[in-house]
């Protein structure tokens, strides 16, 4: 079984030196994993996040704030193939 890997992406378009994305990724089971990310000059921002093969199977969500505000959710699915 391999590792998988999502990668995220957003925009911010208000960007400010040393404001910082807050990214949390919460697992099926409300496993909290969190992740602080700085932004490009022109407010683009990407993360990647990895799930061994003993990850678990169901819904995990990702959520992006900045500046307190949730700017983002996705959702994505990881299946026992």
């Amino acid at each position: 079984m391999a590792v998988v890997v999502f990668k995220i992406i957003w925009y911010v378009y208000d960007t400010q030196k040393n404001s910082r994305i807050f990214l949390t990724v919460t697992s099926p089971s409300g496993d909290i994993s969190e992740n602080k990310i700085s932004p490009t000059t022109t407010g683009y921002f990407e993360s990647f996040h990895y799930l061994d093969k003993y990850a678990e199977v169901g819904t995990y969500k990702a959520t992006a704030v900045y500046k307190d505000e949730i700017i983002g959710t996705q959702l994505f699915d990881l299946v026992d193939d």
